[in-house]
């Protein structure tokens, strides 16, 4: 059983990296004119499980602003997808040939020359789901209370 704090700090740092994907994609659709102060905090209020200090510009301390065009939530996209890949393939046996052989000419071979999640789906055999990546992160793991307790608070995700 994991310890309260290792997954209390796991669910805080992906609250922040919602808060940030959901930042960055507002900074790509809302006017230039937007109060961005305003924008995260508003946003702060709604992902994040602490109350955020006033008239503190918490936005310009985000530095992937530039460069990303509305694509940092990519960053939680690819832990989900790492998730569901370990699961299936290597979570019994990390160093496993035979799963190292499949996820390379079953998906890695591709490259970008086919769509991604028929690919992940047919390697994991299932549809893709977050639940992969909030069980490794400790968050989700039924019969435990933490987990009953985080559900609510993480039902936006389901």
């Amino acid at each position: 059983m994991r310890m309260v704090g290792v997954v209390q700090f796991s669910g805080m740092d992906i609250q922040q990296q919602i808060l940030l994907s959901a930042f960055d994609l507002e900074l790509h659709t809302k006017p230039s004119s937007s109060n961005w102060t305003q924008v995260y905090s508003d946003l702060f209020k709604k992902f994040a499980c602490i109350t955020p200090a006033t008239n503190v510009p918490w936005e310009t301390t985000f530095g992937h602003v530039v460069g990303y065009g509305a694509g940092y939530y990519s960053y939680l996209y690819a832990k989900v997808i790492a998730s569901e890949i370990w699961q299936a393939l290597f979570q019994k046996d990390p160093t496993s040939r035979a799963s190292g052989d499949r996820l390379r000419s079953d998906f890695l071979i591709y490259g970008g020359s086919r769509d991604p999640k028929e690919l992940i789906t047919s390697l994991v055999g299932q549809d893709m789901s977050v639940r992969s990546y909030l069980g490794d992160a400790g968050i989700l793991d039924d019969g435990e209370q933490h987990a009953k307790e985080n559900r609510e608070r993480f039902k936006f995700l389901f």
